[in-house]
This record gives C-alpha cells, structure tokens and sequence, in this order.
C-alpha cells in the first residue's frame, strides 16, 4: 500500500480513515443493466428449431414497386447472396438449405422462397411476395438453428408467367407403361381466366404420340379447375373442384388402363395405348412443333415430380426421375436479367440420369430490393413479434447485402457520419469481424459518455454507469453480443470494487 500512495498518479488516491460507502444508487443501476443486457441476450445458433419462435436469425427486405401496379404472387429478385458463408462461416442456415423462413405479416403464413448454389460466393435467392403493393413493402425472413432433424422446409419450384422446365428425352421414357406423381400449389386467380396451364408434357403433335397432363378451368367459375390427360388419342378428365392449395395428382397407364386421381377422386378409362416417341420432356409449358411455347404453368408451384416408366407401373415404382427442387440440387448456370438459367439434379435411385434444365423469364423492372443486415431474432424492434410496429431506431448499418457490411444508411440515432465505407470487402480494407467493428464504436461512444458524465457530476459511479448506454443501445440492435455487455460490466463493477477495497485495506 506504501508503494501505491508513493507513486500513484492521482496524489488524491490514498487509504482513507473513514472510506466512501458503496453507491446503494450505482448498485442499483449495475443490476438493471445487467438484467437488460440478459433480456436482450442473443441465443446462440445451437438450438433445435421446431416452430418459426425457434429461428435464431433474422433479417428484413424492403421491396419498392415502381411499376404503377400491385403484383399478385410476385417473385421478387434478391441477388449475389454469399450462401456459401451462410452455412459455413456464420452457421445462419443448414447445409440443405431448409432453415429459413419467410413471412409478411403472420408467422402462420410461410411464404415461397428458392434458394439455390448452396457452395456459391454469389448466388440468387427468389422470394414470392403474396401481393407486392404499389409502394413500398416489407418481408421478414427467419434463419435457423445449426440442426437439420428437427425442421424440414419443401421447397418447390414457382412458375410465374414465363418459366419452364426441360428434360432430355432418354430411353428411360421408352417402356409401355409410366407412373406420375405430382404435388403442388395453386394459386387461385382473382379474376376469371379460360386458358389452360401445361402441368407437363412429352407429346409429338404431328404423329399423336405420348402423354401430357394440364389444368382446365372452369368457363363460369374463377376459384374452379379440372385436370385433363392425354395419352396418344385417350383423354381422362376429372371432376371439376376448387383447389385446396396442397394438392396431389397421380397419373398412370396399368395395361390398357388409364387412371387419374385429382382432389382425392380416382377415375379412369380404356383402352389406351402410349407409344414413346423422342420428344424431350416439358414441365410448365406446351412445347410445339411448328409454333411457339404455349399454355404456361401460371402461379403455380410444383413441389415434387415422380416419373416411372416400366412394366406393370404402378404407385409402388421405384421413380426413374425425381425432381425434388432442393436448394442443394439447383444451380444457377446463365443470369443475363431477365433471363435465368439452372439445372435442377435428378435425385432418382437412378441418379442424375435425367436432369431437368430451368428457364425463368423475371423481369425485375420497377422493382427495387433493399435488406438490413443479419442480427439475432430476438434483438429490440424485431419484426418477428410485431410486424406493424415502426422500426424508429432502425439497424443503420448495412441497407444491401444481409452478409455484407459494405452499404450504409443513418436511421440509427441520426449517426449520418458512419455512413462512410469503413467496412470494405476489398482485400486492403479494413478486414475487422462485425462484433470487434461495433464494439470498438460503443466502447469509443462509452468512453465519451463517461468523460462527460464525469465533467458534469465529479463522480464515478456515474460516469461508470454512463459508459455502458451506448453498448446497451447497440445490444439492442443486435449489433454486440450479449457475452460482450456482460464482460464489460464485469470490468466495471471490478474497477469500482477494486477502489473502494483499496480504500479499506
């Protein structure tokens, strides 16, 4: 103790006969605080996710439709998203691609999204926005738990008014008999429509020959379909019926036996002979011979496609193509806007045998796309629990990318000087981890605070207390880990201890 009061910097700090008492007030807000930084304790990436309240992460997209008019069912384009660091660098998604969760305004409600090039530095992401208003609209998207057993998401391909998938014609296609099973999801129109939708098709029009299966609709009733086949010169029709939205169609040939099932009702109808012919194979759209592609798959979204070809087919065949459109088997191959291109594996005991090659016609005109940065689902303002509530605060650092810190904006607290490019992804930039780059600025926006608490009430405990408002601001942001507010006021309440025993000792 000698050698402290000899050679201490401040001649002021010496042992004192009658010591400070503690600081019941400085106690008091300690304790507050440390309970707030728990109560916005970001959970680590680690749990089982079984509901949507489960998801770990999340993120927001902001979509400004220009166009003049609302968009029913829109795919929405959000691009050069560095997948690959999601599951492998920040474990924000499984490595199948299953844990994400879109929704607008209801948890209840999951909305479409494919992902795709799940290794790939820049890959696309398509999210479908039930009616993209004129205007500005919002979507929130929830990101997993690291555990692929406990959630499953069955992501489907969505045909919006020009896409189509093409597989090459093979002697797999050849045997007398075949088997269908195919599930999807119809979106029902608003207004009355009379045209008829491809569901698929390998059909040589000029000799009569193959199969093909589409949906009818009714000529007086918007909300009704029916499902038509055709094999060579047979047709098979169900019953009219208004769509559930999951549905499941079986189409085989048995013998000389046609069936149908369609809205859980099986018909069926005989003879009918297929004869193979060398056409490839269409799935969403009419494939002439002498004219041009017709009769789109429109708003509808297949989430699996069975094929079997063989003797005696029938429900129990083992496929010899299945397209199952999982993130990991689809890979963007051509993006030239607004075309896209990709292939999606066959995922058959066969295996890639019979691959199917993607073609998507998305104009994104009119159409801006903006994101916040990824943070905890639980920070303060979450749009998970209340999607009508303002974010006023608002996440101020990257508006772009959601991996990516590089853009920019000054909502948070009015801090327009941050909008600079202090983040680069360039390789001489500046190349801090995301929690040591906003713990630096908290500690430094701390440190001013605590001097001038200082400067206004002479007193420690103040200034110590006033140290930690901005990490607690930033905690709840989502910007600084809960560990870190935790660690820091540790720290605090040792240097405040540490004084007052000095004082005693």
């Amino acid at each position: 103790m000698e050698f402290l009061k000899k050679y201490s910097p401040n001649k002021n700090f010496k042992l004192k006969d009658t010591p400070k008492k503690y600081s019941l007030g400085f106690l008091a807000l300690f304790i507050f605080l440390f309970a707030l930084s728990f109560s916005f304790y970001n959970k680590p990436c680690s749990i089982y996710a079984v509901s949507p309240s489960d998801y770990c992460y999340k993120f927001d997209i902001n979509i400004t439709n220009t166009t003049g008019a609302d968009l029913e069912t829109q795919p929405v384009l959000l691009s050069n998203v560095d997948i690959n660091s999601w599951i492998n660098g920040f474990d924000y998604i499984d490595p199948f691609g299953w844990q994400i969760y879109p929704y607008v305004s209801s948890l209840a409600n999951e909305e479409k999204v494919l992902l795709q090039d799940l290794t790939s530095l820049s890959a696309n992401q398509w999210y479908v926005i039930p009616d993209l208003k004129n205007g500005d609209n919002s979507l929130n998207v929830l990101l997993g738990a690291n555990q692929t057993n406990n959630i499953y998401r069955n992501q489907g391909f969505f045909f919006d008014k020009e896409d189509y998938v093409q597989v090459l014609d093979s002697s797999d296609f050849n045997n007398d008999n075949f088997y269908f099973k195919i599930d999807f999801n119809y979106k029902t129109p608003h207004s009355l429509q009379t045209d008829d939708m491809m569901i698929f098709e390998k059909y040589d029009e000029s000799l009569y020959t193959g199969v093909k299966l589409f949906i009818e609709h009714s000529p007086t009733t918007y909300d009704t379909i029916r499902i038509k086949g055709l094999v060579n010169t047979t047709s098979i029709t169900s019953a009219y019926f208004v769509p559930s939205g999951n549905e499941t169609l079986e189409f085989w040939l048995d013998g000389n036996t046609l069936n149908l099932i369609a809205n859980g009702v099986q018909v069926s109808q005989s003879p009918a002979v297929y004869t193979p012919n060398t056409q490839d194979l269409y799935i969403g759209v009419n494939e002439p011979i002498t004219t041009a592609k017709e009769n789109y798959l429109k708003k509808v979204e297949i989430l699996d496609f069975w094929a079997q070809f063989g003797a005696l087919c029938n429900a129990f065949c083992t496929p010899i193509m299945t397209l199952g459109f999982n993130p990991n088997d689809i890979t963007q191959t051509s993006e030239v806007p607004p075309m896209y291109a990709g292939t999606i594996d066959d995922i058959s005991s066969q295996g890639n045998t019979n691959n199917g090659a993607y073609y998507m016609d998305r104009s994104q005109a009119g159409i801006n796309v903006t994101t916040s940065i990824i943070t905890s689902s639980t920070a303060s303002g979450s749009t998970v629990f209340n999607q009508s509530t303002t974010n006023i605060i608002g996440n101020w650092w990257g508006d772009n990318n959601p991996n990516s810190l590089t853009g920019g904006n000054s909502n948070f607290l009015g801090l327009s000087f941050l909008n600079v490019d202090f983040y680069p992804t360039s390789a001489s930039g500046l190349r801090l981890p995301p929690l040591a780059w906003y713990s630096l600025w908290a500690t430094a926006f701390g440190f001013i605070f605590a001097i001038g608490s200082y400067w206004v009430f002479r007193n420690i405990p103040a200034s110590l207390f006033a140290s930690s408002i901005p990490l607690i601001l930033f905690q709840a942001q989502g910007l600084v880990y809960a560990w870190f507010v935790v660690v820091y006021f540790l720290v605090l309440f040792a240097i405040y201890s540490s004084s007052l025993w000095i004082e005693r000792t």
